[in-house]
């Protein structure tokens, strides 16, 4: 991809493989878990370990480990990288306590969208969106409209050009 993910430089590696089926999943790797680690956006499944997804984070992009789910022989896939800069794209990881509180970011802007997926359970990817009011959520993998969020972030301030202020409820915290 030519994005630089080699040693402190953090990314996603996002990777689709395309065809007539919808039942392909996506497939989004990260260097702060490693790339071994999984998760996929259209699931709610807990976080994954394979050897064969992605085998390592380069200078120029990533390799490709050899598994049908990110390289299989013969089939189209498609690969989106994100870089972590400031002012647009940041990866945090934290592990929850069930306690309202403040969790860094390193975007140096308050964030327009955040993604938030409880990687050690089943729940559904939930977004925090700057367009929608502050007692809203939405659900990343539901096709639902935007649902009542208390619990799930701080209902005065969200976000902050240097935290996210996040609730008690399980699906973040």
């Amino acid at each position: 991809t030519g994005v630089d993910l080699s040693g402190s430089n953090e990314g996603l590696v996002w990777i689709k493989k395309r065809g007539s089926g919808s039942s392909y999943d996506h497939n989004l790797f990260d260097t702060v878990r490693g790339a071994t680690k999984w998760l996929k956006s259209n699931d709610t499944d807990a976080e994954g370990t394979r050897s064969t997804g992605l085998s390592a984070f380069n200078s120029n992009g990533f390799t490709e480990g050899g598994s049908g789910w990110t390289g299989e022989n013969g089939k189209n896939f498609v690969a989106w990288t994100f870089k972590s800069t400031s002012k647009f794209f940041d990866i945090v990881t934290y592990t929850g306590n069930g306690t309202a509180r403040a969790i860094s970011h390193n975007l140096g802007s308050v964030p327009g969208m955040v993604v938030f997926k409880n990687r050690s359970s089943t729940y559904g990817w939930q977004v925090y969106h700057r367009g929608m009011a502050n007692d809203r959520r939405l659900e990343w993998d539901d096709p639902g409209s935007a649902s009542s969020s208390v619990g799930w972030w701080d209902q005065t301030t969200p976000v902050t050009s240097s935290v996210l202020n996040i609730g008690t409820d399980a699906h973040v915290n």
